[in-house]
């Protein structure tokens, strides 16, 4: 082995040595071509905790069976490498909530990744000429982004993934919020997808479409789904008409007219009228005896003050709790997750409605996400 191997040997059991304590495992941009054996170090890692993997941009002509051993990985970035398949096995990543496929070459998607939790699925730039049928199973599917690929036709039930999402204080059970399916070969648009009402973001640019007209696409989203809504409408008096007779056809030429479509506006201002993290902040405080930083987000991300929250709620809902220390002051992102994990737990065990349920990285990635867990906190809270 050269010196120059015996580097590169190096320099990835220091990233797998990290990944063991971080959660964390960073192998993009490395040039490889299958996942690296960890036969170096006079103990094999177990790297069974890792939470996020980052494969990008290497070599890898196939999803390495090692990663669907990591039972608890929560995000995964395959995107530019030169996979063709996907193999059953992925079904084991049930914690797998973010999925970055895009720029390789699948010509399929397997029928197993419907049966992932998933909220983000990107399968951009790749060869697929559909997607799977059950795609709808994917209960929180919130992003999909399959542009850039060769597809013909959706996924006859791909409308069942529509939603509101927070709206005052209803609260709807998916989340598609953005749909990417431009620069492919669809002609026609199914009217199911009229009923993805949560729809913010919808690209279907550079497709040969003829229902709706391309000219008419262009004119954006409500105009599209105005459309589909006539045709939908067409469709069922004709049937009615025509009960008998199965020979019916759906017409497809009708230009826009009077707004059928309902369209539900998503109201950020009250969801924190609602729900407002000043409250939150005042209610944990004045409970555990403690002061928070004004970043709530960032004073709950490690999961630690959320566990007491529970415990102080119901004494011992929470047996084990991960705290820092002085040799170690901020923790991994594993214990961060345990800790998450386990006042997800107790919440449902003392009776927060799923309905009112946050997950795991609305609290581990912040941002948006502090909204829904100021619904958990504020639902725990009357449990009190």
């Amino acid at each position: 082995m050269s010196e120059v191997q015996k580097q590169i040997t190096r320099n990835l059991q220091r990233t797998l040595e990290d990944a063991h304590i971080s959660g964390e495992l960073k192998l993009g941009s490395r040039k490889l071509k299958e996942f690296p054996k960890n036969n170096c170090s006079s103990t094999k890692l177990n790297l069974q905790d890792l939470v996020f993997a980052d494969l990008s941009k290497n070599r890898l002509i196939e999803l390495p069976e090692e990663i669907t051993e990591f039972v608890f990985l929560e995000k995964l970035y395959l995107n530019q490498n030169a996979i063709k398949c996907i193999p059953e096995t992925v079904l084991s990543l049930q914690s797998l909530s973010y999925l970055d496929i895009s720029r390789n070459q699948l010509l399929t998607l397997p029928k197993e990744i419907c049966h992932l939790p998933l909220q983000t699925l990107i399968v951009s730039y790749n060869r697929l000429s559909s997607l799977p049928e059950d795609l709808n199973l994917i209960t929180t599917l919130a992003e999909l982004d399959a542009g850039h690929n060769e597809l013909r036709n959706l996924p006859y039930r791909i409308g069942d993934i529509s939603t509101l999402k927070y709206l005052d204080l209803q609260l709807m059970s998916l989340k598609l919020w953005k749909l990417d399916i431009s620069g492919n070969r669809i002609s026609v648009l199914p009217n199911e997808l009229r009923k993805m009402t949560s729809l913010v973001s919808f690209k279907v640019h550079d497709n040969p479409l003829t229902s709706p007209p391309a000219a008419l696409c262009v004119r954006g989203q409500i105009h599209i789904f105005k459309y589909l809504e006539r045709q939908a409408e067409k469709y069922e008096r004709l049937k009615s008409v025509k009960g008998r007779n199965n020979d019916f056809t759906e017409t497809r030429h009708q230009n826009d007219s009077q707004s059928l479509l309902h369209w539900p506006p998503i109201d950020c201002e009250n969801v924190g009228k609602t729900y407002p993290e000043e409250d939150n902040s005042t209610d944990i405080e004045s409970r555990l005896k403690i002061n928070l930083s004004e970043d709530l987000a960032s004073a709950l991300m490690d999961g630690v003050i959320l566990c007491h929250l529970a415990n102080f709620i119901k004494p011992r809902s929470i047996a084990s709790i991960h705290v820092p220390s002085a040799a170690v002051p901020k923790l991994s992102m594993a214990r961060c997750r345990r800790n998450v994990d386990n006042f997800l737990d107790a919440c449902r065990k003392n009776g927060v409605n799923e309905n009112f349920m946050c997950c795991a990285s609305d609290v581990l990635e912040g941002g948006r996400g502090i909204v829904r867990l100021a619904v958990t906190i504020s639902e725990i809270l009357k449990l009190n």
